[in-house]
């Protein structure tokens, strides 16, 4: 297998996350009811694996 740089490595994150969510509400882009609702979701899920694992309190 070849070797990845780290240039290589940034471009791969970058098409797999398609940025963060800071970016595309600074680029005023509508999201659908869905996908608010799947970021709830995603947030709802997160908080709820950090209280779990006692990393946050409440």
């Amino acid at each position: 297998m070849g070797h990845a740089d780290e240039e290589d490595m940034f471009m791969v994150v970058d098409l797999l996350l398609g940025g963060d969510l800071r970016y595309h509400l600074q680029q005023n882009v509508h999201f659908t009811e869905g996908t608010v609702k799947l970021y709830i979701c995603e947030l709802a899920l997160a908080l709820e694996y950090l209280q779990r694992y006692h990393i946050i309190h409440r």
